[in-house]
């Protein structure tokens, strides 16, 4: 029952992993997120609630200036030149998460779409995030929007694929092609995942 589930689930994962869609459009890769960054700072007294969607860089109160550097230390330099290092996560190509000196940073890349449908994916800054303070029961949250130093020469245009209007498609084709090939399981028609994504 066990190897039947398992080929069930592998065999739905094969057939529809070519029509599987990004959850935002933006595509930023490693080396541009690398060199020196502002991170503009809103208020941090608020809870897990906090919603940064209108958030702009003319909300901020503060500024930290992080620098991130290969392959993955992020420091952070206070007005005095003191400094202190973490490290940061490029989260897929879509954003990336900072933790450095108690403080965790989260956000993605911006980006925009163009009327013609190419999507122009801003990888010198972000759009509005949320940072708090580390820990098991993180507290102290606040919003912020990351610009790296060198944001003008960092945007990347692309044309994303066309993804179907239903994302899951049968096939059954493909699916007789594998029944007559297994020798020690049995293909199921798995046709509850039509439509989903």
């Amino acid at each position: 029952a066990i190897m039947k589930l398992q080929s069930s689930i592998m065999l739905a994962l094969a057939t529809f992993t070519q029509y599987a869609a990004a959850d935002i459009p933006a595509h930023c890769l490693y080396n541009t997120t690398i060199g020196s960054w502002t991170f503009h700072l809103g208020s941090n007294d608020h809870d897990n609630s906090l919603s940064c969607d209108s958030f702009t860089v003319d909300d901020a109160v503060d500024t930290a200036e992080i620098t991130l550097t290969a392959p993955s230390t992020a420091t952070i330099t206070y007005p005095s030149g003191s400094t202190v290092d973490g490290f940061f996560t490029l989260v897929y190509d879509q954003g990336f998460e900072v933790q450095v000196d108690g403080k965790k940073y989260w956000a993605f890349f911006d980006y925009e779409t163009s009327e013609s449908g190419d999507v122009v994916s801003h990888c010198g800054q972000t759009s509005a995030g949320w940072y708090h303070d580390a820990g098991i029961l993180p507290g102290r949250w606040g919003c912020y929007i990351g610009e790296h130093k060198d944001a003008a020469s960092l945007d990347l245009t692309y044309t994303p694929k066309t993804v179907p209007e239903h994302i899951v498609r049968p096939n059954p084709e493909y699916v007789e092609r594998v029944r007559e090939t297994a020798k020690s399981w049995t293909v199921a028609d798995e046709s509850y995942f039509v439509g989903m994504s």
